[in-house]
C-alpha cells in the first residue's frame, strides 16, 4: 500500500465559498501518466484557490485512510481523478457535499452516477471535433461512427450536434469486434470522397490491434479521412485526433464545483483540446495544409 498526501495553498479565485476545502484523489502511477495527473492538479490549484488537499492512492489502499483524510482535513468537496479515484468514491461512504469525476474515458453506470455531482471525461467535445474537421478536412458531408454501449452517451450528443456543422452523422451500434470490423468494411466499400470515419476510445468498435489496421488500410486505398478520439492512433496513420489540455482540464474540473447541477446531462466531454495530426496522411489525401496550419498542431507525425 502506498499513500501520498500533499497540501497546497494558493490564492483563491473567488470561485468557492469561504473556508470550503477541496480534496483531490488521484492515482499513484508511473510516467508518462504521472505528468498528466500533475498537469491536471496544477489546473485545479490554479482555479480552486484556498486550501487544496491531495491524496495519491496505489492500487490497494485501506478505505479507512481515505475516510480519515477527508475528516481530518475538513474536506467538503472532492475531485476524483482516474478510474482509481472513481473506485474510491464508488466503494467508500464519504461525508462530503459534492464529488466531481474527471480523467476517465466513460461515465459511471446509471446506478453509480448518483454518487457524482458532475464529471468531465477524457473524450473530446463533438463540437470541437466538428470544428477541426471543418477547418482541416473540407468537403466532408457524411461521417460514420461505430460505438458500443460504453459510448452510447457520446454517440447521442455527437448526433445532436452534427447538423449544426453541416454533417450527417451515422452512428452504428456494435456488440463485438467482429461486428465492428464487418461494419467498417461495408462502409468503406461504399464510401466516396465526401465520407469520413470517426474512431472512438472504444475497445469493441475501435480496437487498436484488430480494427485500426482494417480501417486504415481500406481508408488509405480509397483516400477516406479517418479521425479519432485517441491521439495514439495518429502515429499509426489516422489523419487527426483531439486530446485534452490537461492543465485546462484541471481548471474545468475545479470550476465544475461551483456550477449548478444539470438535470439533463451530468457528464461532459472536455472542451479545451490539443490537435494531433499526421502530415503524411494529409499529403496522401491532397489536403495541402499550410506551414502555418501545421505549426498549430501540438503533435505532428511522422516525426521529422
Amino acid at each position: 500500500m502506498k499513500l501520498l498526501i500533499l497540501v497546497a495553498l494558493f490564492i483563491p479565485l473567488e470561485m468557492l465559498a469561504d473556508g470550503e476545502r477541496v480534496g483531490v484523489i488521484y492515482p499513484d502511477v508511473r510516467e508518462p501518466y504521472r505528468s498528466i495527473f500533475t498537469s491536471i492538479l496544477e489546473g485545479i490549484f490554479e482555479a480552486a484557490g484556498d486550501e487544496v488537499h491531495t491524496i495519491s492512492v496505489a492500487k490497494e489502499v485501506d478505505p479507512q485512510e481515505i475516510v480519515d483524510w477527508v475528516k481530518d482535513n475538513g474536506i467538503k468537496d472532492i475531485i476524483a481523478l482516474g478510474s482509481r479515484g472513481q473506485k474510491m468514491i464508488e466503494n467508500i461512504n464519504l461525508d462530503v457535499d459534492k464529488v466531481i469525476l474527471g480523467a476517465v474515458v466513460k461515465p459511471p453506470s446509471v446506478e453509480k452516477s448518483k454518487l457524482f455531482y458532475s464529471g468531465i471525461m477524457l473524450t473530446p467535445s463533438p463540437q470541437k471535433m466538428y470544428e477541426a474537421m471543418k477547418q482541416l478536412v473540407p468537403g466532408i458531408d457524411n461521417v460514420y461512427m461505430i460505438y458500443s454501449d460504453t459510448n452510447q452517451w457520446y454517440a447521442e450528443i455527437s448526433i445532436q450536434n452534427a447538423g449544426k456543422f453541416g454533417y450527417n452523422l451515422t452512428a452504428i451500434k456494435s456488440e463485438s469486434i467482429k461486428d465492428s470490423a464487418n461494419e467498417y468494411r461495408k462502409i468503406l466499400e461504399e464510401a466516396n470522397e465526401y465520407v469520413a470515419i470517426w474512431l472512438l476510445q472504444d475497445t469493441l468498435s475501435s480496437d487498436s490491434r484488430i480494427i485500426l489496421p482494417v480501417v486504415l488500410e481500406a481508408a488509405w486505398k480509397k483516400k477516406i479521412p479517418v479521425i479519432s478520439n485517441n491521439a495514439s492512433h495518429v502515429k499509426r496513420g489516422v489523419l487527426l485526433a483531439l486530446y485534452p489540455d490537461h492543465f485546462e482540464l484541471g481548471i474545468s474540473l475545479a470550476e465544475a464545483l461551483s456550477n449548478e447541477e444539470s438535470k439533463e446531462q451530468k457528464f461532459f466531454p472536455f472542451e479545451e483540446a490539443h490537435k494531433a495530426a499526421n502530415t503524411r496522411t494529409a499529403d496522401h489525401l491532397d489536403l495541402d495544409w499550410s506551414r502555418r496550419t501545421i505549426r498549430g498542431f501540438s503533435l505532428v507525425f511522422p516525426n521529422e
